[in-house]
């Protein structure tokens, strides 16, 4: 986002406070460092830009539903993690479904099936438990409902934005619409770090 700023020649070093100084600073010190990183990349005064060079930059990253730019990347995203929670609430229901229907023939058959049959249909019924568990509780580390609706919010950011920006006929207006919408990626990455801080995956034991 920074290296497009500049790009587009939307000036930081004027501001009395960059934009990214309270990026993450009251939910995780440790990421501190990324504030100065971007703060030192904000220090030097950006070369004159030209219309044709915010126009590239609208192009490259606000991009559009197809396949450039952030427009589509939360358009692939979004459906992306959709097709995922589906597929974690397919698993829930059958479960549940496949041990009620156990439950009720374990009842209605109860002196009529073997040892071992009810014994078998038991280890059916705890492995679909299982299977249904395993697979909420590694949709939860990957925190598919939270992204879900961040990428939806965020597409929805940058489909505003692009409308305003083609509309927009003066490269000085354009500027402020893409600093705004930057500022705005910026508090939805701080979340983003955040949330997968809070919930990281720890492996041998997914």
């Amino acid at each position: 986002m920074q290296g497009y700023w500049r790009r587009a020649g939307i000036s930081l070093t004027n501001d009395p406070e960059f934009a990214h100084d309270s990026l993450l600073q009251k939910q995780d010190i440790e990421l501190g460092w990324t504030r100065n990183v971007m703060r030192s990349a904000g220090l030097d005064e950006p070369a004159p830009r030209g219309e044709g060079d915010v126009r590239q930059v609208i192009r490259e990253w606000v991009g559009d539903k197809g396949h450039v730019g952030q427009l589509g990347y939360y358009h692939r995203k979004t459906a992306q993690r959709e097709r995922t929670h589906r597929l974690t609430e397919l698993v829930g229901a059958i479960s549940l479904y496949a041990g009620i229907a156990i439950s009720v023939v374990l009842a209605v058959f109860a002196y009529r099936l073997s040892s071992d049959t009810k014994n078998d249909l038991i280890v059916v019924m705890a492995v679909f438990s299982v299977a249904s568990a395993v697979r909420e509780a590694y949709a939860y580390r990957k925190a598919d409902k939270e992204l879900i609706k961040q990428y939806r919010f965020m597409q929805r950011i940058f489909t505003d934005a692009r409308a305003q920006l083609d509309n927009a006929n003066d490269p000085d207006e354009q500027r402020e619409i893409l600093r705004a919408l930057g500022e705005a990626a910026l508090a939805e990455h701080a979340e983003w770090a955040v949330m997968h801080r809070q919930r990281p995956l720890e492996p041998g034991r997914m």
